[in-house]
């Protein structure tokens, strides 16, 4: 087999070294491939990593081609930030594999569950439990939303993951385990035993997602035994605006702040903010960036504990869909005031180039600002919370 050309700007080595159980239990090479190999509910993990589907993907890839489905990484490449794609090449760089197009896994994405204490206002079904009865409430308004479903890896399923983990474990070095919220899932606790009691944890890099919800001393124990764990921690906003979006009443620091203190006491673990930017909180972006890359900077690395600048971690991830929560709902004297408020913060000039990009990938659409209008308003009613009192300056947004 021929040895890959990293530079290439459509090599990405995910379908030979990675699968995932994304939400609603798809499995896929990663968490922004818009495509699905199986479902864990009827698929096996080596059906879907050594199946027809993914070997049609690894000859597209091949003859440097940019799949239909990867349009996530080339847009993030586009607005300057990283992507999957070069994540996975970094992995390729920090785990010293010489790739040559031969399958064999590497890192492993898990979702267990949509179980989740909160209903974040950009998230979904998909993602969330205490989403479902805000989805019904939006579909009695005719908004197209997906059909709210619980989801959970059966002990069945459990037993075929570990196996098939087993089988691979002299190359499995990195794990992701994203949510739902994995703190309050109970399989969650049953995998990092089962990597702890396999002798396998010390080999692998763990990296999860948590919404800051307190872990139990059992999981901070497991945690202690992997070669490294990366908490990634999200954070969407600042005092009123973080109480508004994640529909709680409590504090930021009272949440998150404890919680991503105790993981970075732990001698293996790096910490990491991981805001989502999306129209709700774009006129947080100083107040976010002075929280997470000045006052409680943390670790500041990404995934793979590649040293990027703290900008080039803290704002990477965005909204996309619905359209309606994305900057597609400012019109031309409403981003001309954004414009004006983001040129005069103290953010630095790669994350203002992020949000610059936001905007352009969404020009204006009045269809998505009547749609976020209603939405917000709906939302709103059903919570008893309103945007104008947390945020003024969406009142030309709001009034049209």
């Amino acid at each position: 087999m021929s040895k890959a050309d990293y530079s290439k700007k459509t090599f990405c080595p995910a379908p030979w070294m990675s699968v995932e159980i994304g939400e609603s239990g798809q499995l896929r090479p990663c968490c922004v491939y818009y495509g699905s190999f199986g479902n864990i509910r009827d698929t096996s993990l080596a059906e879907a990593f050594n199946g027809i589907r993914n070997s049609q993907l690894r000859e597209v890839l091949r003859r440097d081609e940019w799949p239909k489905e990867c349009w996530h990484c080339s847009n993030g490449e586009y607005m300057g930030s990283t992507s999957r794609r070069t994540e996975y090449i970094e992995y390729l760089h920090k785990y010293k594999i010489e790739f040559n197009y031969q399958p064999g896994l590497v890192a492993f994405v898990v979702r267990f569950s949509n179980l989740c204490n909160l209903a974040c206002r950009h998230c979904k079904s998909g993602n969330s439990t205490k989403w479902v009865k805000y989805e019904n409430l939006l579909a009695e308004k005719g908004f197209d939303v997906e059909a709210a479903s619980p989801f959970s890896i059966t002990d069945k399923g459990m037993k075929e993951m570990e196996d098939f983990l087993l089988s691979h474990r002299s190359t499995l070095r990195s794990i992701t385990v994203k949510g739902g919220e994995p703190i309050i899932e109970p399989q969650f606790r049953r995998f990092l035993s089962f990597l702890v009691e396999q002798d396998m944890a010390k080999n692998i890099d763990l990296v999860f997602f948590t919404n800051g919800t307190r872990p139990s001393d059992e999981i901070m124990e497991y945690l202690k035994e992997f070669s490294f764990v990366g908490a990634l921690v999200s954070v969407e906003g600042t005092g009123s605006v973080y109480q508004y979006i994640r529909n709680n009443s409590t504090t930021l620091e009272d949440d998150v702040l404890g919680t991503a203190t105790a993981y970075s006491k732990l001698a293996n673990t790096n910490v990491a903010w991981r805001p989502t930017f999306c129209a709700y909180n774009l006129w947080e972006i100083e107040n976010l960036y002075n929280f997470c890359c000045v006052e409680f900077p943390f670790n500041t690395v990404n995934l793979d504990r590649y040293e990027h600048r703290v900008l080039g971690h803290f704002i990477q991830q965005r909204v996309d869909y619905p359209r309606y929560l994305t900057p597609g709902i400012f019109d031309a004297k409403a981003r001309e005031e954004y414009f004006r408020f983001l040129d005069q913060t103290s953010v630095e000039e790669q994350g203002k180039e992020f949000i610059r990009k936001y905007f352009k990938l969404y020009p204006y659409n009045e269809d998505w600002r009547r749609q976020f209008v209603e939405f917000t308003q709906t939302l709103d009613k059903a919570q008893g919370k309103s945007l104008l009192d947390v945020e003024p300056r969406f009142k030309a947004v709001m009034q049209g």
